[in-house]
């Protein structure tokens, strides 16, 4: 059924394959400081930032080549 309706209408079903994963990182307001300042900086303060806050994926579709963009949000358990 699904062929017949992708030969009836010019419609692709989207068979997506993962392009290309990212990590993605909160903005880190000390990136560009100097080691002096960062030394002072405590280190939890720091670790913070260098933790994932979600991935984000470029697809491809198969068929049709279309490009999309999903985030997925990493959910911490508490």
């Amino acid at each position: 059924m699904k062929r017949l309706f992708e030969f009836l209408f010019p419609i692709c079903f989207h068979e997506y394959e993962i392009e290309n994963k990212q990590e993605v990182f909160p903005y880190n307001p000390f990136e560009g400081m100097s080691p002096t300042v960062l030394a002072v900086i405590e280190k939890s303060i720091l670790q913070k930032y260098k933790n994932p806050i979600g991935t984000q994926y470029t697809l491809k579709c198969k068929k049709c080549g279309k490009m999309k963009t999903y985030y997925e949000e990493v959910k911490y358990s508490k």
